[in-house]
């Protein structure tokens, strides 16, 4: 499978989640602010774009229970997102009865074969909330970093 890197997210679209019972759709330009009072769901829509991507909350943890709405039965979060070749797919992830199902471009997939293509979870929650960087990874935010970033030969680094 061929990894994406770059991707920008055109539209999300939520049932069941955090304040939105019914679905609700929301389209995104390249440059996107979301403003609103108090509970108007602001942090709902970073937990939605954050789940359809990693399977976690915008801040990480498991507590996936608290995301869905109570007064629905199920939750599904749909973020369309285009990618430097032009191409858009569709990222779909359902739960229901603490079963989650996860798919790409209607074809189901594993969350490991997602990292394979669009990235790890603490790459893609890191990139979406630097707090999550500094305070979940902490320390093990090096070993990220060096999985990403080319070493540099100590020589290199003298010659400057």
């Amino acid at each position: 499978m061929v990894q994406i890197t770059p991707l920008q997210i055109m539209q999300l679209t939520v049932t069941g989640f955090g304040c939105f019972a019914d679905e609700h759709t929301w389209t995104f330009g390249r440059m996107t602010t979301v403003t609103g009072h108090n509970y108007q769901g602001k942090s709902t829509i970073a937990d939605a774009i954050a789940y359809a991507l990693t399977g976690a909350p915008f801040f990480g943890g498991r507590d996936l229970d608290r995301l869905q709405n109570e007064d629905s039965p199920f939750m599904r979060v749909e973020l369309t997102v285009r990618t430097d070749d032009g191409k858009t797919h569709e990222i779909r992830r359902a739960r229901q009865g603490g079963k989650t199902a996860l798919s790409v471009d209607g074809t189901t997939t594993t969350q490991e074969r997602f990292a394979e293509r669009f990235g790890s979870r603490d790459l893609i929650l890191s990139l979406l909330n630097p707090l999550y960087f500094a305070e979940a990874l902490g320390g093990d935010g090096r070993t990220l970093i060096e999985q990403y970033l080319p070493s540099v030969p100590h020589e290199a680094v003298m010659d400057k």
